[in-house]
Order: structure tokens, then sequence, then C-alpha cells
């Protein structure tokens, strides 16, 4: 009887473990594709040339960076280089502010969207409905003044908006290439805002917008992807089917390794870095998926993408800085792909803002890159 006691005692314990562990893998899976507030460095002194501001990782960075605020943050302004700085306040240049500017005290969302509207980019555009699977997709359509039978199509990263890939279109423009920036769901766009699916659901929506260009006139496309907009494009361009449709791949700051970003993201946190790939684990079990708001388990293999059949060049820009899409994962595949993919590191600024720090130079790399291509077979 004791024996048997023991045994129904330790097995209720190892159940426990078991239960306790799927539970805390929810949580942390739902972390993982649900959006989370940022941190909002706070005013110390505004005037038309000057604001100073706390002192983080973003605030510091050298370059060009939009700062939003007010209700809905619908107010913004542009700052520029850092002209001082102590061990806890930064001070940098306003280059403007249209909508004004904020006050003593209040606190500020900072963005790489150096261009607020696709005005800003200064070529013609229009905005087109793209079907996807999930829906109507809105797009901007840039058109060069004599434009090539080869798109780039522009995706942004999680839980962002096309906003922030315009960066990228006076680089494709300059190339003489219609440039498509898409949208998709669960993007700040996405009024139902589904969790994201850390690129694999997106994908469908964008391959939807590769069909579009080739539906209207393009030959093949370019994918520019930001950070999970990098996974998405890799997803697709190593798809059988779109291997021919797909001409080259540009990633910025790419999330190639979904299993390193969430372990890091936990450390940050204060989690032991040996349980988060229970956060993983629990977005890959139909059950455990489902808790963590999911409608179907993701697809283990697309945690970390693989370049293994994409035939197509892939120029990868990525910076030293970048504390959540680890460089290292750019390294191993650039090193496991010497034949087609390069890699061009940036100096230390925050995860995607490559171009913020140094936009002449983006731009030049991702022109050539596709003045370089070779044509369309």
């Amino acid at each position: 009887m004791r024996r048997t006691a023991a045994v129904t005692a330790a097995a209720g314990v190892a159940g426990a473990v078991v239960l306790g562990a799927a539970a805390f893998g929810v949580v942390g899976g739902r972390r993982a594709v649900h959006p989370r507030p940022k941190r909002r460095p706070r005013v110390l002194a505004v005037d038309e040339q000057r604001i100073r501001l706390e002192r983080t990782h973003h605030t510091e960075a050298p370059g060009t960076y939009r700062i939003r605020f007010g209700d809905d943050d619908a107010r913004h302004a542009l700052v520029g280089d850092v002209v001082a700085r102590d061990d806890d306040t930064v001070t940098r240049t306003v280059l403007g502010a249209d909508t004004g500017l904020p006050g003593v005290d209040d606190v500020v969302l900072w963005t790489g969207y150096v261009f607020a509207t696709p005005d800003d980019v200064g070529t013609p555009f229009r905005e087109v409905q793209v079907d996807a699977p999930s829906g109507r997709r809105a797009a901007w359509l840039f058109e060069p003044e004599d434009p090539s039978r080869r798109w780039a199509v522009h995706v942004h990263g999680i839980h962002s908006s096309r906003t922030s890939a315009l960066r990228s279109v006076p680089a494709t423009v300059a190339a003489g290439m219609p440039s498509l920036v898409v949208s998709y769901r669960g993007d700040a766009e996405d009024p139902a805002t589904p969790p994201a699916t850390l690129g694999q659901d997106e994908a469908r929506d964008v391959d939807a917008a590769i069909r579009y260009a080739l539906d209207h006139g393009a030959q093949d496309v370019v994918l520019v992807g930001w950070s999970m907009g990098g996974t998405i494009s890799v997803i697709l361009a190593d798809e059988q089917r779109r291997g021919r449709d797909v001409a080259g791949v540009v990633l910025v700051g790419p999330a190639l390794d979904w299993r390193t970003i969430i372990r890091d993201a936990a450390r940050r946190s204060g989690i032991p870095s040996p349980l988060a790939p229970l956060f993983t684990a629990a977005l890959t079990v139909p059950v455990l998926a489902h808790a963590a708001g999911l409608r179907r388990p993701l697809r283990a293999r697309h945690l970390r993408p693989s370049l293994g059949h994409v035939p197509a060049p892939v120029l990868i820009l990525h910076s030293t800085g970048d504390a959540e899409a680890p460089l290292a994962s750019s390294e191993q595949v650039a090193a496991d792909h010497p034949d087609r993919v390069r890699l061009e590191r940036f100096g230390p600024v925050p995860h995607g803002m490559e171009r913020n720090a140094e936009p002449e130079r983006f731009d030049d790399l991702v022109t050539t890159f596709l003045r370089q291509l070779p044509p369309h077979a």
C-alpha cells in the first residue's frame, strides 16, 4: 500500500510539474505573439531647436528618428543627431515639428519612421487593394518615371505598419523598380488585431501581394523584408513554386531564428534562459498554441526559416547593436551560403534602425545590389 501511495504521489507531483511547465509556456507564448507596450522616454526640456530626453539605447543612437506623442500618438516630430549627453540624458536637434512639439514630462514613442506618410517619399504613388486570404489588404504602389518589369515588395515587421517600410522605397525606386509596400493580417492596420504567427500565416497575405505584382505587369519581384518581414520573405523565397518569381531578397535586421529571439527576450525580462524553450514549444503544440491565442500551432521549421532552397541572391543589412534580432543568426546564414548571401554590418544602433543611422550607405548598398541582379530568365 505504501509503495502504491508513493507511486501515486510521485505521479501527482510529475503531473503538476508538467501542467505548471505547460502553463508557464503558454504565458510566455502569449507574450511572444501579442503586442506589448514599449518603453517611452520622458521629455526633460524642449524648444524649437533642441529636445532633451531620458537616455536610453534608442534615444542615444546616431541618426534621424521620429517621435510620436499625444492622443493615440497622432502628433509627431523629427529629431536629428545627438548634440550633447551625460549619464542620464541626451539632447538632440529638432528637424521638423509640423504638428507641434511635446511638452516637458511628456513621454514619446521612439520610431524609425523617417517618412511619416507616403507623400514624404517624393515619388508618385497610389493606394491599391490586394485580395489576400485574410481579406482585402491595402498597399501603396510607388511608380518611378521609367519603370522596370521587376517590382519590389516591401514587407514590414511584427506589430508595425506599412509606414515603417517606407524607408527602403527610395533605394528600390532609384533602381527603377515599381515598389509595393504591403499590409497583412495582424499588423498595426488590422482592426481585428489577431496575434502574430511569427511570419507563417502573414506570409500568405504577402504571397497574394506577389501575385498582384505579377498580374499587373511584373516579370518577377525582389522581396525587401524588415525584421519579421524578413521571416516572411525567406519563407516565400524558399517555396519551390515561387523560385522563378523571386529575383532577389533584401533583409533588414531579419528575424531568422525565433527560438533565440524569444530566449533573449525572456532573459531580458529576468526569466532564466533554460526556461525559454517552453515558450516556443507552447506555440507548436496544438492545445497550448490555442491557449496562447493562436488558431493553430506554428510550424517548428519556420521558427528558423531556411535559405537552403532559395536560389536568388540575398543581401542582409544588420546592425551590430541589434538586441532583438541577433546579428549572429545573419552571420551564420551568410557563412552557410557564401555563394549567394552577402552580409553588410552597420554600426551599433537599435533593431531596424540601420537606415536611420546611415541612409546614404543603406540606399547605395540596396540600389547597387538590385542593379547587379541577373535579368529575368
